[in-house]
């Protein structure tokens, strides 16, 4: 990632320094993500689950026929109209309507 530096000015570019300072501080303070995702594991697993189950992922097979199952939606019945009168006649030859 760069960004065009060249174009900021002192303020800004002092700016810019405190707050990549201060998000800095903020992610060396947050543990490591394979301690988190091991706590994480653990937990769920404590509990009966799977990080997957919880979070998305690869579901089971049989349960993803079931969900796709369920989530289709009914056929519509066919409604059947009735005749209404005509609109329209010929007025040559009467017995022609539309």
């Amino acid at each position: 990632m760069s960004i065009d530096l060249s174009g900021l000015s002192a303020k800004e570019l002092g700016a810019l320094i405190k707050n990549a300072k201060k998000q800095q501080t903020i992610v060396a303070k947050r543990p490591a993500i394979t301690k988190v995702r091991a706590q994480l594991t653990k937990l769920a697993k404590a509990q009966g689950y799977s990080v997957e189950e919880l979070f998305g992922g690869a579901a089971p097979a049989a349960r993803g026929r079931a969900a796709s199952k369920a989530t289709k939606a009914p056929a519509k019945a066919v409604r059947k109209l009735g005749k209404v009168a005509p609109k329209y006649r010929n007025p040559a030859n009467p017995k022609e309507t539309w």
